[in-house]
């Protein structure tokens, strides 16, 4: 979150980052799973509270 806030080029290398140790960690994600973390990834540095809570929904 720190890097959402000073730095959107880091927060984008270490969101990635974090994407691909899901995919590759996570027992039994799917690709739908895998589109759910990029969108909120990619939603949470314009739109924080909306894709927090997008999380939990889901």
């Amino acid at each position: 979150m720190l890097y959402v806030d000073q730095d959107i080029d880091r927060y984008e290398a270490a969101a990635i980052k974090w994407l691909v140790r899901f995919a590759k960690e996570a027992k039994e994600v799917s690709l739908g799973d895998i589109h759910l973390a990029a969108r909120a990834l990619d939603e949470l540095p314009e739109r924080p509270e909306p894709a927090i809570e997008h999380t939990y929904n889901c």
